[in-house]
């Protein structure tokens, strides 16, 4: 199984968070030594920064997950047709002499529809599904 992390992403993600754990601990160290407020300032800005650096491994790691994912659903779609500039599909002879068609939610379909497949829907003529504001699947095209 392949993942969106290339080795340099794995190895920039491990140092930063190892790099901004071990500053986090030798600030937190620093400030538990210290009653005064005055001195602890110091050591927690590099407590701070720690914790910065921990948060940019973690970013690093998602944003380079995206960019993965991202290229690899460019390729993906462009492997798919246009469902929208397909030509309609023919009207068959069982789609003019049926009692109606299929629908629920926002729009309505042909019987034959994939977007019907295991839906227990009625069937119901065109004008009561455009009575209750649905519109053609652009799919089957009804």
């Amino acid at each position: 199984m392949t993942t969106p992390w290339t080795r340099v992403d794995v190895l920039r993600t491990a140092v930063l968070v190892a790099v901004g754990a071990v500053v986090w601990a030798v600030g937190w160290f620093g400030v538990s030594g210290e009653p005064a407020l005055s001195d602890q300032i110091a050591p927690m800005n590099v407590a701070v920064l720690g914790v910065i650096l921990v948060g940019a491994g973690y970013a690093s790691w998602f944003l380079a997950g995206r960019r993965a994912v991202g290229a690899r659903r460019r390729v993906v779609l462009a492997l798919v047709p246009d469902v929208a500039s397909a030509p309609a599909p023919d009207v068959r002879a069982d789609d003019v002499r049926h009692d109606g068609f299929l629908g629920s939610g926002r729009l309505f379909h042909r019987s034959g529809c994939a977007m019907t497949a295991d839906r227990a829907w009625v069937a119901e003529p065109r004008s009561v599904h455009e009575q209750a504001g649905r519109v053609p699947c652009g799919v089957c095209r009804p």
